[in-house]
């Protein structure tokens, strides 16, 4: 049984009465997943919570409550090997993305290990305790090492995609066989034998990751986090909600009831528009 977690303020519009000490982590190292994930713990601290975030980029707004260790921007090397993952994406084989896609979750997952913000919070002399753990999750499992590092704390996972088969893994939310998998092209409507080619990407996929990537990624965070680090997918059962970047509408895959779609969150209140007026020229 999965843990069960209120949080009292997960969005401007509500409140609590009791502050709570909020980690969150900034898992991928681009600007547009911190443009949406960066609007959460600002809106958290906003609230009166105790944030410390580890992103990639301050925040146009600092709350009080909010403390923001920075990563470095990535290196040479990370933004080619991730140019080539973007180009093997639009022109290889379905095969071909399997094997770019956890090279490219791997070795970014042991540069974010290695990161000085990482490495701080990771370290014994770290005192600090968390009530609640929120990352800016796609493909690093590595970091799940930090629900051990804090004791299993109760965590949240948000991601800027709709439903990425990540989430959907990790908290046993049936795979949609008439979801396309964004591996492969798709026609619209998807026929019989689309649906039926979508599914065998699927099972492919957790294939190559129970037995590739995986394992790969365990290795490297018990090497972080120590032997004693529990197995990603018994780590996984402290996730207690998603949050995905969907609008909630109808019809839409089935999901399970801690799978929260947020779409838009990033979106500030919209300011009504100054007085314009208008001189008639001839």
């Amino acid at each position: 049984m999965r843990p069960i977690l209120v949080l009292g303020a997960m969005a401007p519009w509500l409140t609590v009465s009791d502050a709570l000490r909020i980690l969150t982590v900034m898992s991928v190292t681009v600007p547009s997943h911190h443009i949406w994930f960066s609007t959460l713990p600002v809106a958290l601290a906003d609230k009166g919570h105790e944030v410390y975030s580890i992103d990639i980029k301050m925040p146009k707004k600092v709350p009080p409550t909010l403390t923001v260790n920075l990563m470095s921007p990535p290196s040479k090397d990370a933004a080619e090997e991730f140019a080539h993952v973007l180009e093997v994406f639009q022109s290889g084989t379905v095969f071909q993305k399997f094997r770019a896609f956890a090279t490219v979750s791997v070795n970014s997952c042991e540069r974010l290990l290695k990161e000085e913000a990482m490495q701080k919070i990771i370290s014994p002399e770290f005192k600090q305790a968390f009530d609640v753990i929120i990352f800016n999750y796609a493909w690093h499992e590595c970091l799940f090492g930090l629900i051990h590092r804090f004791n299993n704390t109760p965590t949240i996972v948000a991601s800027p995609f709709p439903l990425p088969l990540p989430i959907l893994r990790q908290i046993d939310n049936p795979i949609f066989h008439g979801l396309p998998h964004y591996f492969k092209p798709y026609h619209v409507p998807m026929n019989f034998w689309d649906r039926l080619a979508s599914l065998a990407v699927y099972l492919y996929d957790e294939l190559m990751y129970y037995n590739d990537e995986e394992p790969r990624m365990e290795r490297l965070m018990k090497k972080t986090f120590g032997d004693d680090c529990p197995p990603i997918r018994e780590l996984a059962q402290h996730i207690a909600l998603a949050f995905v970047n969907m609008v909630d509408t109808k019809p839409r895959p089935p999901l399970v009831a801690n799978i929260i779609p947020v779409g838009g969150m990033h979106i500030p209140p919209v300011e009504p528009l100054s007085e314009v007026t208008y001189n008639e020229t001839c």
